[in-house]
């Protein structure tokens, strides 16, 4: 009993920022794992396509796109080569944000995080994230722990099945509007971005934006992806993304 009460001590401790190193600068190198789910780099190169009727030269509220992924990067060399084929459209670089997510928990945090910095603006790259990314993937309280968060976003995944979803993987947006906004330098495009994750909501809003001089669109607005999505279904089990 001792052993066990010093245990929910040191998890508090943890937790609470007291004592960091077991969370937050271990999980920084994935070559030393402390967590399940934890691979090492790799930098396998991954296909991404753009497709649907959303035209950018002429765009139409309600035109539907998909983005789809041979497989996950492995790598910040694998991310950004997969950023190099579909972040210079604004489709492409809406899911960019998630597919670092996905990066975060499987190669660890160090990665994941430049990954996600690099496709999203600085203002949404806050601490209110980095703690919730801490919070969903490095937990031990299963009212937190979401390893499944990116596959709610995919084709025919659903809480019921266990957030398993199709192959290949398949994310799936409609375009919603644009408008000019200076303070970010570029015209901004608002998509729902469709997933299972909610009772109440069946798409969430990203918004993003090329700025000035950047080769690629990054999401200015995305902060519904990492709203915790609904727990799997008594008895399910995720198999987890390749």
């Amino acid at each position: 009993m001792k052993i066990k009460g010093f245990n929910l001590l040191l998890a508090a401790l943890c937790l609470s920022g007291i004592i960091s190193c077991g969370v937050a600068s271990c999980s920084d190198d994935p070559e030393t794992p402390t967590w399940k789910g934890i691979k090492s780099p790799d930098n396998t190169k991954v296909t991404g396509t753009v497709s649907g009727d959303f035209d950018i030269d002429n765009p139409q509220p309600g035109s539907m796109a998909t983005v789809t992924l041979s497989a996950f990067p492995g790598s910040q060399s694998s991310f950004q080569d997969l950023q190099s084929q579909i972040g210079g459209t604004p489709v492409g670089a809406a899911v960019l944000p998630l597919v670092g997510m996905e990066v975060y928990y499987q190669r660890g945090s160090r990665i994941g995080l430049e990954c996600i910095r690099s496709s999203c603006t600085e203002s949404t790259f806050t601490d209110r994230l980095q703690q919730r990314l801490l919070d969903m993937y490095k937990s031990t309280d299963a009212n937190y722990f979401r390893p499944y968060q990116v596959a709610a976003f995919l084709k025919g995944a659903t809480p019921e099945n266990g957030y398993n979803p199709t192959r290949p993987y398949t994310f799936e947006l409609t375009y919603k509007s644009k408008e000019e906004a200076q303070l970010l330098g570029g015209t901004v495009y608002t998509f729902r971005l469709k997933y299972s994750g909610s009772e109440s909501s069946k798409d969430v809003l990203i918004q993003v934006v090329r700025p000035n001089g950047q080769p690629y669109f990054i999401a200015s607005s995305w902060s519904s992806c990492y709203v915790y999505v609904k727990q799997i279904a008594y008895g399910q089990t995720f198999n987890g993304l390749d």
